[in-house]
């Protein structure tokens, strides 16, 4: 049981660190990553809808539409999922895509800001905090404090 979780805390390490790879990657390592146009394909719209955040605060908004795009990276389609407060009428029809060469599953919506990217970085922090309590409790465990 030991050391499971301090196996368990490894584990959840490397997998935290997988999307902090992505994001120095995509930073550092432009000749690593392409840019492609993802196409609207379906939109869904909702009339009335209340969206609710993490602190569970509602809010009403009178549409709400969510849109699915597909781009194409060595000859296989991928779905990108985004949501605008909206018609559908009001959804763009082509966003830019940034993807990992190697890996065409790892992208980002290109924005003016450069803000797409921070993304993988917010992924990770829920893993890595988990896994540095899992590895010191594990070594608690081991050494029998």
């Amino acid at each position: 049981m030991d050391k499971m979780v301090l196996i368990f805390g490894i584990v959840l390490f490397i997998v935290g660190c997988i999307p902090i790879a992505a994001y120095l990657i995509f930073r550092f390592s432009p000749k690593s990553t392409a840019r492609t146009s993802a196409i609207l394909r379906r939109t869904k719209h909702n009339k009335n809808y209340i969206l609710t955040d993490i602190r569970n605060r509602s809010k009403f908004v009178k549409h709400y539409t969510t849109c699915t795009y597909i781009y194409v990276a060595n000859k296989k389609a991928y779905k990108v999922k985004d949501a605008l407060i909206g018609t559908p009428k009001q959804a763009v029809y082509s966003l830019p895509i940034v993807y990992l060469k190697r890996f065409p599953r790892f992208y980002y919506i290109n924005d003016k800001n450069g803000l797409g990217k921070g993304k993988f970085i917010i992924y990770s922090l829920l893993p890595l905090a988990i896994a540095v309590l899992s590895i010191i409790l594990g070594i608690s465990i081991l050494l029998k404090f």
